[in-house]
Order: structure tokens, then sequence, then C-alpha cells
């Protein structure tokens, strides 16, 4: 599943913002990819939400603006797939939600 949004500011900024889902594993991880391109910076930024039993875990966001689509995408998608292999491997004895800061 795929969608793009085009949204141009008052202060000429344009962005470009693409999402995309997909199932992990035995289908209980669900991960959400939002990639942007901003035309003022001219980087991609972008976040992945991770999902398990349709709760949201973790939210990852790029590290710092990306030039090529694709190594932004690889760069969420292994740190994604990262934070699953490490949740899978801890124990979870009681369920915990975001807290305000």
């Amino acid at each position: 599943m795929g969608e793009m949004l085009l949204a141009i500011y008052d202060t000429g900024v344009a962005m470009i913002e693409h999402s995309q889902s997909w199932r992990v594993d035995n289908r209980d991880w669900l991960i959400r990819t939002y990639m942007t391109w901003n035309t003022a910076e001219q980087c991609f930024a972008g976040r992945v939400e991770i999902f398990l039993g349709g709760a949201l875990k973790c939210r990852i966001t790029l590290p710092r603006g990306f030039l090529e689509a694709d190594a932004a995408t690889d760069s969420l998608h292994r740190r994604a797939e990262d934070f699953i292999a490490d949740w899978s491997r801890r124990e979870h004895s009681a369920e915990t939600e975001f807290s305000e800061i």
C-alpha cells in the first residue's frame, strides 16, 4: 500500500511525501514508512512507525538528511528490523505506554 502527497507552502517550499506499509514475520508486526523530499533543504527526511498487534511500539526518524531515496529507505528499514529483533529477544512482562515528556 502506498500514498504520495504534494504540499506547497506559502514560503515556496515544496515537499513530496510518500508512505508505504508492510507486514513483517508472523504478520503481527506492521511497519509504516514515511519519506519526504524537501526542496528547500534538498534532501530526504523520513520516519518509520512500528506496530505490534495494532499498537504503536516505536517511531524511528532518519538521523540526517539523505540525497538518495533508496539509501534513506534502506537506513530506516535496517533500523526497524533491528528494533524488532531486539524487542523479540527481550522479556515483556507488562504492557507499557508512551509517557508524556
